[in-house]
């Protein structure tokens, strides 16, 4: 594994890097790009549903070639589902049959499985996960806006009921208030549990929630060093400096 000891913490937030390519030969060039930069993110995101054709081989040898690349900078895998805005056409039993290689690879820390899959196979996946050391972010997405406060409030609670060591929360934000809501979701969830929270809100609208997230209780932020992942992720760079100005982290 990658890196065992990966902690998530709002005190002490960390930064993922989206890897989307469409092949072999585009996702090492990104991966030489990120291991290249200054900074460097603390996550890499393998965004594997962009990967089109891919089966369970060509998955862990990928990984293999990545992690050889990236050295000790760890890797999320998401094979992110159609129904939340994934890439590509995928059939249910080999995104799965994806999804199970990476965890049994040895080459991923985080594995990133959306709560609206079905129960019994997000608990086996989360349960394989786990007898490979290998960690599970619960994950829900709105790409169409953001709930009402009592819904934000039920979805973490969902999150975090369903067996995750990290829930991650994504909506998309139209007005100031869709932030304020977010961010004010985010500090009651925080103040109730002890799992990591990962929240954000999409769009230019969103994007001060990838900055101040970790004010708030977020422990994780997804900025770019290349192609984006989802609308408004901003910069590495920029994240970085304005943690650091802000006291956030050094």
């Amino acid at each position: 594994m990658a890196c065992p000891h990966l902690l998530l913490s709002p005190t002490s937030p960390l930064i993922a890097v989206p890897l989307v390519a469409s092949d072999d030969a585009a996702a090492l060039r990104q991966a030489v790009a990120i291991r290249a930069h200054d900074p460097a993110p603390d996550l890499v995101e393998l965004r594997a549903d962009y990967l089109a054709g891919y089966g369970a081989e060509q998955t862990r040898r990928l990984l293999g070639e990545l992690t050889g690349i990236l050295g000790d900078i760890p890797i999320l895998y998401t094979h992110r589902g159609a129904a939340e805005s994934g890439a590509g056409d995928w059939d249910a039993a080999e995104r799965r049959a994806c999804m199970e290689a990476a965890v049994a690879s040895g080459q991923i820390a985080w594995m990133d499985v959306e709560l609206a899959t079905e129960a019994a196979t997000r608990m086996e996946i989360i349960a394989a996960a786990r007898q490979h050391g290998v960690q599970a972010i619960i994950s829900a997405h709105d790409f169409s806006g953001t709930p009402d406060a009592a819904t934000l409030d039920a979805l973490f609670a969902a999150l975090v009921a369903a067996g995750s060591d990290a829930a991650k929360l994504a909506v998309t934000a139209q007005t100031p208030d869709d932030v304020l809501r977010l961010l004010a979701a985010t500090a009651r969830a925080a103040a109730t549990t002890t799992t990591p929270l990962i929240s954000m809100a999409m769009g230019q609208m969103g994007m001060i929630t990838r900055l101040a997230g970790p004010l708030y209780g977020s422990s994780l932020t997804f900025a770019t060093i290349g192609p984006a992942s989802a609308p408004g992720q901003l910069p590495l760079s920029l994240v970085r400096d304005f943690w650091r100005h802000a006291g956030i982290r050094a």
